[in-house]
């Protein structure tokens, strides 16, 4: 049923699909997003040295027309074994045709059975669900009063990105959601144009077609069918439990098989592209991709709100979707409001959900349609994403960044609950009501400006210096009147004076800067290069938190940039060009960028060889970076006016760090010109 006719790019994605997966194959999968898109993938022209090793090449989405984050450059290479998939991944982060090349990231599921079982039997109970009395998270959120306000809209899909999700069970039966085009399409043709052929209720990522059900089909592949079930289940039907929003609908992709997560992203790019408003992610790892940041800025730039598990190992690390920018991500909590003791948290949490002892729709025994309690920050995400498509339902024109912060917004605060982990259980738990009935601001962290008044005037603050601190503020949703933001510092090197700022009249929109700058000062001792971390909370003047945020604010520069009008090179103080350390996560710099094109250096360095002794500040190990330069005392990294180029920037750096010192001092200068025969180069 493969499409033979129309367009030869429609063939070849609906021909991604038409495969089942290859046992071992996602850990053989190279991503590679090309900085110009190959006219054609031909592994012997793009990767000659490779071609005997590779098995396949092909786009990794069915992108139909240009976007704006180049997503149709992205390319799957399935090499032939996981070392040759690996040497594959290291050697194109280095080739200058490369933006970034990966090995596929997998993820695995965030939740487990807490060993309750029920199937079958009746209850007392309101309503009339007769597990309903089970459900304590429920009430705990406040969705009886919600649904007095609305049960979800028939119009808003939640996807679920997970193993599949078994819609025979009377529960889930109708709340499937379903491509119309494609039901009243033709057969074996992708009526609507979005690369899968005849994906009438979902696709399988794992078997290439239109049948999301979880295979094979048995209790272990339940994890999909549980988290549709605290979704929206149905209500007041005489059966089982209720879901939070019963009258949306779901839309499964199947991304993996138990335990595993293997194509997530694509599966959110699908739930996307097939007008998701919600996308639930019950899932992560802890290696951080850039394939899944372009993914999901797409998403939410398209208008869906994608919500992710936090993470089942109690501990602070970011878990990953979770913890990328624009995602709300999900801590669990128990029936008195206390963390769950397996819950991730961390100032990137964005907000908490109950999360223990869910019960919920599973696969049973048999193939029987049975409930079971599951726990985990994967039970906690889809009641958010549920609340998310509840308030998409009730305010349809609101944007997927203002319905995410006012889910995030109209939490409950716990931190009174939880005097261990103040701050790091997001704004608090989710409250579904308040979402839906209250008139709420939405605050986010905009830009931070820092201007020096006591030092040397160079505009770098260094120790024993200080400066005037400004910081702005977003206001996705309603007006307010008065926002304090109340200010820590985790450092001992700085201080801050006041440690609030007042915002004035806050209306929607912004951005809008504290009315009075705050002092902040650096200690004697403090090295170069001091980042000031910061911890913000944005308060009303009922005392309820509106928003938080973390930040690190760069206030001595070990980088110039050199900025002819069409080119711009990081040039910085110790040698480094391009970004000062990318691989840790250290983006100061510029890259290297020619007019609009994307940047086409991360790290580069000066190098000094002699008597066998190389100085350098080059990764010869990505995971243990050295650097062996040091900025010279007396330098910083800076314009200079230039007689013999348009623009200059000079910096002077010594080997004070390497192993073998050769004693150097290097006098260095960047120069460039604007003319356009002679402004690509510096």
């Amino acid at each position: 049923m493969i499409k033979q006719h129309w367009f030869v790019f429609l063939l070849m994605t609906a021909c991604i699909g038409a495969e089942t997966l290859a046992a071992g194959q996602p850990n053989r999968e190279v991503i590679v997003k090309w900085r110009t898109q190959p006219s054609r993938l031909d592994a012997a022209e793009l990767l000659p040295d490779y071609a005997n090793r590779i098995e396949a090449m092909q786009e990794a989405l069915p992108v139909i027309s240009r976007t704006e984050i180049g997503l149709e450059r992205i390319t799957v290479v399935t090499a032939a074994s996981t070392d040759a998939a690996a040497e594959l991944a290291e050697n194109l982060r280095h080739d200058s045709r490369v933006e970034y090349a990966e090995l596929r990231a997998v993820r695995y599921l965030d939740g487990n059975s807490s060993g309750f079982h029920e199937a079958g039997g009746t209850l007392d109970g309101v309503p009339n669900d007769p597990f309903y009395s089970r459900q304590w998270w429920l009430p705990a959120i406040e969705a009886e009063a919600a649904w007095n306000i609305t049960r979800g809209d028939p119009s808003v899909a939640i996807a679920v990105v997970d193993l599949g999700v078994d819609f025979t069970h009377p529960e889930l039966a109708a709340a499937r959601w379903q491509n119309e085009a494609e039901l009243h399409g033709l057969g074996g043709v992708d009526d609507d144009g979005n690369g899968y052929i005849d994906d009438f209720y979902g696709w399988d990522f794992m078997d290439g077609d239109g049948d999301p059900t979880p295979s094979p089909y048995e209790p272990l592949q339940s994890h999909g069918t549980h988290v549709a079930g605290i979704a929206a289940a149905a209500r007041n039907n005489g059966q089982g439990i209720a879901g939070l929003a019963p009258d949306c609908k779901i839309m499964a992709v199947r991304a993996g098989q138990f335990p595993e997560v293997y194509y997530g992203y694509e599966a959110i790019y699908y739930a996307c592209r097939a007008g998701a408003k919600a996308i639930n992610c019950s899932w992560g790892g802890y290696t951080e991709s850039a394939y899944e940041r372009d993914i999901i800025e797409y998403a939410i730039d398209h208008g869906s709100v994608v919500v992710a598990s936090a993470g089942n190992d109690n501990v602070s690390s970011r878990h990953y979707p979770a913890g990328i920018e624009g995602v709300v991500s999900v801590a669990a909590t128990q029936m008195t409001d206390l963390a769950a003791v397996f819950t991730q948290y961390g100032p990137w949490v964005k907000i908490a959900a109950p999360g223990t002892y869910i019960l919920s729709t599973v696969i049973g025994e048999g193939g029987t349609h049975d409930y079971s309690s599951y726990q985990g920050t994967s039970m906690s995400a889809p009641l958010v994403a549920a609340a998310c498509a509840m308030v998409t339902g009730r305010f349809p024109h609101m944007t997927s960044r203002a319905i995410a912060a006012r889910v995030v917004s109209s939490a409950d605060p716990i931190d009174l609950r939880n005097p261990t982990h103040v701050g790091e259980l997001g704004i608090g738990r989710l409250n579904v009501w308040r979402a839906l009935k209250d008139t709420l601001p939405g605050i986010h962290l905009g830009d931070i400006i820092y201007t020096e008044f006591s030092g040397n005037g160079d505009g770098r603050i260094r120790e024993g210096e200080s400066a005037d601190l400004r910081i702005s503020i977003y206001n996705e949703l309603d007006e307010t009147d008065d926002v304090i933001g109340q200010i820590s510092i985790p450092s001992n090197d700085a201080y801050l004076q006041p440690p609030t700022c007042v915002y004035q009249s806050v209306g929607s929109g912004g951005p809008f800067w504290n009315a009075t700058p705050l002092t902040v000062s650096l200690q004697t001792g403090v090295p170069r290069g001091f980042v000031l971390p910061l911890s913000i909370d944005w308060i009303a003047g009922n005392g309820r938190v509106l928003g938080r945020a973390t930040a690190q604010v760069l206030l001595d520069s070990t980088f110039t940039v050199v900025d002819n009008g069409y080119m711009k090179l990081g040039f910085a103080e110790n040698g480094c060009l391009g970004y000062r350390d990318y691989i840790r996560g250290i983006y100061l710099g510029t890259g290297w960028k020619l007019g609009d094109h994307t940047n086409a250096l991360y790290h580069g360095s000066f190098l000094l060889a002699a008597d066998g002794v190389v100085a350098d500040n080059v990764y010869g190990d990505s995971l243990a970076p050295r650097f062996d330069w040091l900025a010279s005392p007396d330098s910083i990294a800076h314009g200079v006016p230039s007689t013999r180029a348009d623009v200059e920037a000079r910096a002077s750096f010594e080997d004070r760090c390497c192993q073998s010192m050769l004693f150097a001092r290097v006098e260095a200068a960047a120069l460039a010109w604007p003319q356009p025969s002679e402004n690509k180069f510096c």
